[in-house]
């Protein structure tokens, strides 16, 4: 009996998972895109602590609420501890993220058993799935598609052995659904395939009733928060395309050059080329539990690349599909001759895999993100600890938009953002800021028009060259 042995392997995986994934949690609060915070937190904050930026999504109620009340009760119980603002709400959204998605290593192994994947496989892939820098980067994101991505897969874990329940089934499996509408393709494949396998109409009716058991959810939800039953549904349907075109086209290839990119050449050639060649040694057998694993996940591929605007984010949901897959092929490659090899080398591979682990966490620490170079959370911070906000105030912008920043969450009220470039003739704007932020290289132009006895250096973003400036007026 060793330190780590085939009844503990699962745990040490499941705390390294977890624990890499706080790391990165909070070493980093950059985000991917706005909307992992204006979709999410601003305005699960508004509903609990009464203010919070509302994003075109809200205002025109294209977005259901069910999103944001996901961290609804996490900031309740901030609310209890007294905390109103800074960046606490941040860290605690993002470290619940990262737990999540640190306990996937649970239904995932889960479901490498019901495939019978034999263990020596199944360790090298959910170790691989723990420690990948790119999963520690997407772990603790304040993402929808984080949330429908943990959701998802335990759901499938449990659902696989539960099927003689169809109406619960169907719910369950319907639940990604309420928080992203296209969630729905994973539904209805997982559905088809029960159905071609019994094919039974009454089953089929009573997983279908299951579905609509959550559209009738998620239209009550709009209804008490909307006035409306379905409306944010309707409104994703009938505008959601044109809206999708209007923030960039990409070809229908594009998801298999991003899933490469960000997962890493290796793993996708090495999936291609195992596929391959076990298809043409006619080992791989597809089962049932199999064809429910495998094509919902890839029917939502498939239905993402007709989709013209595509972002990376929006595969997180299928990612761990691919481990599930590398430790499939592996467990038709690895021989028993190699397996007694890999177990008496065990120790040399365990500090190996401590090693990668360690620079894991240093490269996803160091991926740079869509907002990095603009991230000012921190300065947002400083004006929230500082108290110098009263409602009307504002802050002053240049070369920044409030959409990069953590709107009015993090400074604990509402604010004005004023975004302008550096003109003389604006100076009356600045006056009634308190604060103003630029970036370093653009400070001597800035002291060139506003005077620098007044304007003040208070702070500076670590991570690049953003300055916070607060206006003191003379005595």
């Amino acid at each position: 009996m060793g330190l780590i042995n085939k009844k503990n392997a699962l745990y040490w995986i499941l705390g390294l998972s977890i624990s890499l994934r706080l790391c990165i949690a909070l070493m980093r609060t950059d985000m991917v895109w706005p909307d992992e915070h204006f979709q999410t937190l601003e305005p699960a904050g508004h509903a609990v602590f009464g203010f919070g930026l509302l994003s075109w999504e809200w205002l025109k109620e294209y977005r259901s609420w069910i999103g944001p009340g996901f961290f609804v009760p996490l900031f309740y119980f901030l609310k209890l501890l007294g905390v109103t603002g800074g960046m606490i709400p941040v860290y605690a959204a993002r470290v619940m993220l990262a737990i999540f998605s640190g306990l996937l290593v649970l239904p995932l192994s889960k479901i490498c058993d019901d495939l019978k994947i034999n263990s020596t496989s199944k360790w090298i892939a959910l170790g691989l799935f723990a420690i990948h820098p790119s999963l520690l980067l997407w772990g603790p994101t304040t993402l929808s598609d984080t949330i429908i991505t943990f959701i998802y897969w335990s759901l499938l874990a449990y659902s696989i052995g539960k099927l003689n329940r169809p109406i619960l089934i169907g719910f369950l499996m319907s639940i990604p659904f309420l928080f992203k509408i296209q969630s729905l393709v994973f539904t209805l494949t997982f559905i088809a395939i029960l159905f071609v396998k019994s094919k039974s109409i009454q089953n089929l009716a009573k997983h279908l009733a299951g579905v609509l058991l959550a559209f009738l959810v998620y239209g009550l939800v709009d209804f008490f928060t909307y006035g409306t039953f379905l409306k944010s549904f309707i409104n994703q349907v009938t505008q959601g395309l044109a809206i999708s075109k209007s923030y960039g086209t990409s070809p229908f290839y594009d998801y298999f050059l991003k899933l490469t990119t960000d997962q890493g050449l290796f793993i996708v050639l090495f999936l291609i080329f195992s596929v391959v060649y076990l298809l043409k040694k006619k080992k791989i057998k597809i089962n049932f539990n199999a064809a429910l694993i495998y094509l919902p996940p890839m029917a939502y591929f498939v239905f993402l690349s007709f989709i013209v605007h595509k972002e990376m984010r929006f595969l997180l949901p299928v990612l761990p599909m691919l481990y599930i897959a590398i430790a499939h092929c592996l467990h038709f490659l690895i021989n028993e001759r190699l397996k007694k090899s890999l177990h008496r080398f065990s120790f040399f591979y365990i500090v190996v895999f401590i090693g990668l682990s360690i620079y894991s966490v240093y490269a996803a620490s160091k991926i740079p993100l869509y907002l990095s170079s603009v991230k000012i959370d921190h300065l947002e911070d400083v004006i929230y600890k500082d108290g110098g906000l009263s409602n009307g105030n504002c802050i002053f912008f240049h070369k920044h938009n409030w959409s990069w920043s953590r709107g009015y969450l993090v400074l604990g009220q509402e604010t004005s953002f004023v975004t302008k470039s550096l003109d003389p003739h604006k100076l009356e704007i600045a006056q009634f800021c308190p604060y103003a932020i630029l970036p370093s290289e653009t400070l001597s132009n800035w002291y060139k028009k506003y005077p620098k006895d007044k304007w003040k250096i208070f702070a500076q973003e670590q991570t690049n060259s953003y300055i916070l400036l607060k206006f003191t007026p003379t005595p």
